[in-house]
């Protein structure tokens, strides 16, 4: 029997931002061939998931895709979204640079940049480098 023909189980494990287990735990079955669709207040367990920062640990013994979307209201209760790359821990790293194309930064619009490992249990580190559309370096302020 091919593992599209199974429903999965998919297990869900909140990390604050410095990796420590926040706690929350919770898992759903995704129907063979099918999909769902949480936020993640939705989530078995995760009852106050909105009011934490934090990284979420998405597996499952059955393969599955996954897509991440991050979204918010601003101060003028606009209901913003975006998508959230997620991160394989379990493959080798990659060594390459990542480029994140656009960012907001004025207008009352600001991008969060968060840089972590991507290995469990593994300190982060890494460099932001900004630059124009025209490939010149940005100053840029971070907080």
């Amino acid at each position: 029997k091919a593992d599209w023909d199974s429903p999965a189980t998919v297990n869900f494990e909140l990390s604050n931002l410095s990796g420590a287990p926040s706690g929350m735990t919770g898992s759903i079955v995704v129907p063979a061939q099918g999909q769902t669709s949480l936020f993640g207040n939705q989530i078995p367990g995760f009852a106050g998931a909105l009011a934490n920062q934090g990284v979420l640990r998405i597996s499952s013994a059955t393969p599955v895709s996954v897509l991440g979307l991050r979204g918010r209201y601003n101060e003028r209760a606009d209901f913003l979204i975006t998508t959230v790359q997620p991160s394989n821990e379990s493959a080798p790293p990659s060594g390459l640079d990542l480029y994140l194309p656009h960012f907001v930064d004025s207008g009352g619009y600001t991008t969060q940049f968060i840089i972590y490992s991507g290995t469990a249990n593994q300190s982060s580190s890494g460099a932001l480098r900004f630059f124009s559309q025209g490939g010149r370096p940005l100053g840029m302020f971070l907080r």
